[in-house]
């Protein structure tokens, strides 16, 4: 059975093969075909000028003088080489997935590396618009709390919370679940990132427009935090600045107008921090599953890379790319 399908798999290999080099080769054989026929069925009139009317008219005439056998054969062969070209197109076009494939490949060490500008999401403090307590107090608790420990993981911060003497606040932030959390833990993970060689410089935010009149609150906080560190030694060179990507916040359920604001962060990446691709990424955890796939396509196949907090409060670091796929194997 195994035998079959890989049979199968390079049977499929080279038919691929076979129409990715027919495409080329049909087009050559079309127009070599007519530059022949042109060559031997037209001629210039003797001592026309090329910027002359009569000798483009006289050219036209003798288009229309009687075809040799070898004038028919060589449009005969045009007319098979279009065809052979079209019908090639056509199934390549149909086999387009076998060759284009879209993949995201996890970073390793999931870590940010080199990476000074954070593109970031930004959720709202309470979910929709309901004033919740839990969140309240669990934004209280990260005030409180070293950064490093508001970052930790789940598993990480129920273990520290067992053996805290003091739980109320660990419990709060637990219980909380609030959203800030991933933002505190995505920015934490690529300052505190034990590879890293560039500080990071900068964290661009986009809001959201039910996020947008609480980013006042979430930047204090964050700055707080980070001020904190530093003043305690953990963080050793500068704070990375803050940075609203626009003046009002956007649709977050509307995937072009995110595309287009995260396309906006790189720009100012590059322009005004002087960023190269390579030191970008894009962090994908805010709002719904939209933002998600729209941060993934805004780093495709650019050198920037992009992050996702996962449920568990892991970061993991993708880079998403479209390159020649699998040809028969997916």
């Amino acid at each position: 059975m195994m035998v079959q399908i890989n049979l199968k798999i390079w049977a499929m290999r080279v038919w691929l093969l076979v129409l990715a080099l027919m495409l080329p080769v049909s087009a050559g054989w079309v127009g070599d075909s007519l530059l022949d026929l042109v060559r031997l069925q037209t001629t210039w009139p003797e001592g026309a000028s090329f910027y002359c009317l009569d000798g483009w008219f006289g050219w036209w005439r003798s288009v229309f003088t009687p075809w040799t056998t070898q004038s028919h054969t060589l449009m005969a062969g045009a007319v098979a080489g279009s065809v052979i070209f079209s019908v090639t197109a056509l199934l390549l076009y149909r086999e387009r997935r076998r060759f284009l494939s879209t993949n995201a490949r996890v970073l390793p060490d999931a870590t940010p590396d080199r990476r000074t500008i954070l593109i970031m999401g930004m959720s709202p403090k309470y979910v929709q618009d309901r004033q919740d307590d839990k969140k309240d107090k669990a934004v209280a608790a990260m005030l409180a709390l070293a950064i490093e420990d508001s970052a930790l993981d789940e598993p990480k911060l129920k273990k520290k919370q067992e053996s805290a003497a003091d739980k109320s606040l660990l419990t709060n932030l637990i219980d909380g679940r609030q959203a800030w959390q991933q933002g505190l833990r995505i920015v934490w993970h690529h300052i505190d990132a034990p590879n890293r060689t560039d500080a990071l410089k900068a964290v661009l935010i986009v809001t959201s427009d039910k996020s947008h009149s609480d980013f006042t609150e979430f930047r204090d906080l964050l700055l707080n935090r980070l001020n904190d560190a530093k003043q305690r030694g953990v963080i050793k060179g500068p704070i990375p600045k803050l940075e609203l990507v626009t003046s009002t916040g956007i649709d977050f359920e509307d995937y072009n107008n995110i595309v287009d604001t995260l396309n906006r962060a790189v720009d100012t990446a590059v322009d005004s921090h002087k960023a190269s691709h390579g030191q970008i990424c894009v962090d994908a955890t805010a709002g719904l599953k939209i933002f998600s796939i729209a941060a993934a396509m805004v780093t495709l196949n650019r050198k920037l890379i992009f992050s996702y907090v996962n449920q568990d409060g892991s970061p993991r670091y993708y880079d998403a790319k479209i390159d020649m796929g699998s040809l028969g194997e997916g």
